[in-house]
């Protein structure tokens, strides 16, 4: 899920502009980082135990003769904080809107899963009430919360013929 995760603030981060995208920086506040920037850090994941059936479909390629069943083991929460630097304070909460409004809200993963993206908190950084401020780097931090299931398939085969030989009495007889 990692590589998903910067390929999703990789091409949001594109999409507004910036190609500069930086993973956890050792100095976010160097002078030698180029700006306008895209930072990140990718938090940890957090596992709940959430079993259901989420899917029952027919086995590709064997459609026949049996099924698969797909069943939610886990809801994964993965927090990433992204955050956007500018020297342009007016520009910086456009940016950081675009932003949002770049990444997607729904995908699948490579297994098929449901992946959910959701930015839920913004903070602002930068700004004070100093009279001269010398190379002056404003930022708007974004929380964004990635969602999505781990899962488990299990196959089943089907029973495509059925004989029902019944021999059973009635009243003393017996029928076949």
């Amino acid at each position: 899920m990692r590589e998903e995760i910067i390929e999703i603030v990789t091409a949001a981060a594109a999409s507004i502009g910036i190609n500069a995208v930086q993973e956890n920086p050792s100095d976010p506040d160097s002078i030698l980082l180029p700006r306008p920037r895209v930072d990140f850090d990718i938090g940890d994941e957090q596992w709940i135990k959430s079993h259901k059936r989420i899917a029952a479909y027919a086995t590709p390629g064997d459609e026949a003769t049996t099924r698969t069943t797909r069943t939610r083991l886990y809801n994964v929460t993965q927090p990433v904080v992204v955050t956007i630097h500018s020297e342009d304070d007016g520009a910086i909460d456009q940016l950081a809107t675009n932003f949002v409004l770049a990444m997607p809200r729904r995908f699948a993963d490579e297994s098929g899963n449901l992946v959910t993206c959701k930015a839920e908190a913004a903070k602002w950084g930068g700004f004070t009430r100093e009279v001269v401020e010398v190379m002056k780097l404003f930022s708007k931090s974004i929380h964004i919360v990635i969602t999505w299931q781990a899962c488990s398939d299990s196959t089943t085969l089907w029973a495509k013929d059925v004989d029902i030989q019944a021999n059973y009495t009635t009243g003393g007889t017996e029928d076949g």
